[in-house]
């Protein structure tokens, strides 16, 4: 296996899901994430993001037992990467089975009106894992999910490596958290896909 994305709470990919397949770590090269934040946000009472917060003692597992071959892509990294109305506008209007789908799981239609554009989490992130050159520039960091505080469960904590940090159960694991995404490359694989 080459590549696995994730857009949703890591229970689902948590090792111990695995015991059919204890060599699945070692077997898959690249795990690309949708998840973690790199600041307090207000979407949960902890403030962490939506997908660590679910579930952040699987989150944790996941990138201790993928760590080095895990690639992060946080809220804020989709925020700072919102793209043109106008693709959305025009996935939307497409007349495909595809266009439709996509047009449906995507809220597409509603996209329009919004001013700050549109940011398809999950869509870029299936696009990072299939398509590495989508992600244009990712740092390698320690990433630890906060597990044990209860006001603070889900949070995503990065450290830069280097120096004294090495990875651990207290710094973290190491990701490759991208910050810089290729719109133009994302948006011909969306227009690619779009067809019957």
């Amino acid at each position: 296996m080459t590549s696995q994305p994730s857009s949703q709470p890591l229970t689902a990919s948590h090792p111990s899901q695995h015991q059919h397949h204890p060599d699945l770590a070692t077997n898959v090269k690249r795990l690309v994430i949708m998840g973690g934040n790199e600041a307090y946000n207000d979407w949960t009472s902890t403030g962490a993001e939506f997908n660590f917060y679910c579930d952040p003692d699987a989150a944790e597992e996941v990138i201790r037992k993928f760590a080095g071959k895990t690639t992060l892509l946080t809220w804020e990294c989709m925020q700072r990467n919102p793209l043109p109305q106008s693709l959305a506008r025009a996935l939307a209007q497409k007349d495909s089975n595809r266009a439709r789908f996509v047009s449906a799981v995507c809220d597409l239609e509603s996209v329009g009106s919004k001013q700050e554009g549109w940011v398809p989490c999950d869509p870029l992130a299936v696009a990072a894992a299939l398509d590495s050159s989508v992600i244009t520039n990712a740092t390698d960091v320690l990433c630890k999910v906060e597990t044990k505080d209860t006001d603070k469960r889900g949070q995503t904590y990065f450290h830069k490596l280097g120096g004294e940090l090495k990875t651990s159960e207290l710094c973290g694991y190491m990701v490759s958290r991208v910050t810089q995404l290729d719109a133009d490359v994302f948006s011909a694989m969306m227009k690619a896909s779009m067809g019957d």
